[in-house]
């Protein structure tokens, strides 16, 4: 049996491989088998598993890509996750996918599909449109139409009819996976030096990629070796990170952070753990996936839902997780990210709790400043706590 460590060293080099080497492998062992590829923030990959096809997230190029063509095509102010997107495609990297759906969550992404379809031969693109508004009582019929939509188009991407019993079924599937990350998450919540950020991150993102049956075997092994796993507790404090909803810093990046503090919750990979309890397994699927969607969710910066205040959601979180202070670090060129952030800092400054502010890019290389301010903030919250 192959230790935590291996387990999560292999994640980390295939979360690395810009040439997507595990799902390229898949398609040649599957060799009728298709695959989807899809833009954070969420997608129904229940629907996709159900046809038999391995839907799989495109976070971007990471800081291991070179911006040769994208540039070209896209404004030096936009984000970097949709500028290495099309540079993916651009260069062929995504020749693999049999279909690809974005996401209209904010204005670069909801131009940059359009974009990859003018400049990408033979990519299908669609978009799956979210409802704007949470609140009303039409946001679940139109989700509902809009799953059913998606439904019929990777219907023809299979070539064949996904009923409800079989997509049921990989729902069950997929609420077992999300038990298991909710279970990682909390042994970090109560524990985080059994189980770090950085590793938690990688376990979750290889989920991204790889069939669901796959991830849920990855996340038994590696639930069942954390009880023995020999680490102590340091003296370090405990602090939510909040701002990764859809692009995602490097793992340098998170593990700079973790040398100074114990990153006990976060938003990294939303999309993929966005519902946050079971989706109901009897009934309409794609009704119960779009109920799930609005009232089972966990508060993201692309939906706005007046039921409930996103800072209530991170206060509650911080509490849950006994935080001493919040890292609010959303992505540069990130409008949704940085709207949020000066509600959550208002909000924590009249609640009394420390919180952090800095950037990040998937591109960035040198994380001496992130390790320093966060070194700096921490420092000055034990020196008050003493």
């Amino acid at each position: 049996m192959a230790t935590i460590d291996e387990i999560v060293q292999r994640c980390q080099d295939q979360v690395g491989d810009l040439a997507f080497g595990y799902v390229r492998d898949w398609k040649k062992r599957n060799p009728q088998g298709k695959v989807m590829g899809y833009f954070p923030v969420y997608f129904p990959a229940e629907i996709a598993h159900a046809g038999g096809i391995l839907p799989v997230a495109i976070l971007g190029g990471g800081n291991r890509i070179k911006l040769k063509q994208a540039d070209a095509h896209m404004y030096s102010f936009m984000c970097s996750i949709c500028k290495s997107t099309v540079e993916l495609g651009l260069s062929g990297r995504l020749a693999f996918l049999d279909l690809f759906v974005g996401s209209p969550i904010c204005d670069a992404a909801r131009h940059m599909p359009n974009l990859m379809q003018r400049n990408v031969p033979g990519l299908t693109i669609d978009l799956l449109y979210y409802p704007g508004n949470l609140r009303t009582e039409l946001a679940i019929p139109y989700l509902h139409r809009e799953f059913n939509r998606i439904r019929q188009l990777l219907e023809s991407v299979a070539g064949h009819a996904i009923d409800d019993e079989v997509i049921r079924r990989s729902v069950c599937l997929y609420n077992e996976s999300r038990r298991l990350v909710r279970e990682i998450y909390a042994i970090r919540r109560d524990s985080p030096w059994l189980i770090l950020a950085s590793e938690c991150y990688l376990l979750v993102r290889a989920g991204t990629f790889m069939p669901v049956e796959e991830h849920i075997d990855l996340l038994r092994e590696v639930l069942a070796q954390i009880p023995d796993r020999h680490a102590r507790p340091i003296d370090k404090i405990r602090v939510v990170y909040e701002g990764a909803f859809c692009e995602q810093p490097p793992v340098e990046f998170i593990q700079a952070l973790e040398e100074v503090c114990y990153v006990v919750d976060d938003d990294f990979l939303l999309g993929s753990r966005l519902i946050r309890e079971d989706v109901p397994e009897d009934g309409d699927p794609l009704l119960n996936l779009a109920c799930s969607y609005r009232d089972r969710s966990h508060c993201s910066s692309v939906q706005h839902d007046l039921r409930r205040l996103k800072s209530d959601d991170l206060l509650a979180k911080c509490r849950s997780a006994e935080a001493q202070a919040v890292i609010l670090s959303p992505a540069k060129f990130c409008e949704p990210g940085l709207d949020d952030q000066v509600h959550h800092l208002k909000r924590f400054d009249r609640e009394g709790i420390p919180s952090l502010q800095m950037e990040f890019q998937e591109r960035m290389k040198d994380f001496d400043g992130v390790r320093t301010q966060t070194e700096t903030f921490a420092e000055a919250i034990q020196f008050y706590a003493n």
